[in-house]
């Protein structure tokens, strides 16, 4: 599935094997540059994210073996200063990251925000890193988009599971 965030989150595709589909949600994402609409929201999509996979795997025909979420970001948790107040758009990386660990959910997240090393966003490198660790997964800095994609292909080797459709839907 995709979910993309700023602000807030918005579901783009639901959970699917069809990787193409997700592919071209993904290149139509656009980034924010309205002030109103942006922040970065990521406690608050982690737990989105998570409800959706909770929720699917328990109205599906078939369980979610090992779920796995890779969060992308260039950002800091840094909610909208208009959503204080607004618990789910403010929620903070740990809480999300432990009802991920409830759901069984273990999250991946690949940060390129070159900031992120400095010494004054250093709490901020923590918390990140104490959320995904808490649920078994792995915080991975990148400074461009080759290594994205190598950040994504030691997930991949990490996270090995296969999908075994039910009976019916091998039509």
């Amino acid at each position: 599935g995709l979910v993309a965030f700023a602000r807030g989150a918005t579901v783009l595709s639901p959970l699917s094997v069809n990787v193409d589909d997700l592919i071209d949600q993904l290149n139509g994402i656009e980034v924010i540059t309205k002030d109103d609409e942006n922040g970065t929201a990521i406690g608050y999509a982690l737990y989105k994210t998570a409800h959706l996979i909770s929720e699917f795997s328990a109205a599906a025909a078939y369980k979610i073996h090992e779920p796995v979420m890779i969060v992308l970001t260039d950002g800091l948790q840094d909610p909208n200063p208009n959503d204080f107040g607004n618990v789910y758009r403010t929620m903070g990386l740990e809480e999300a990251a432990s009802f991920a660990k409830k759901e069984g959910i273990r999250v991946y997240m690949v940060n390129f925000e070159p900031r992120i090393m400095e010494e004054k966003f250093k709490p901020n490198l923590h918390e990140m890193q104490r959320a995904v660790q808490m649920t078994g997964g792995k915080l991975l800095i990148v400074k461009d988009a080759d290594q994205v994609a190598e950040a994504l292909d030691e997930i991949n080797a990490i996270e090995k599971s296969q999908f075994t459709p039910p009976e019916d839907l091998k039509r």
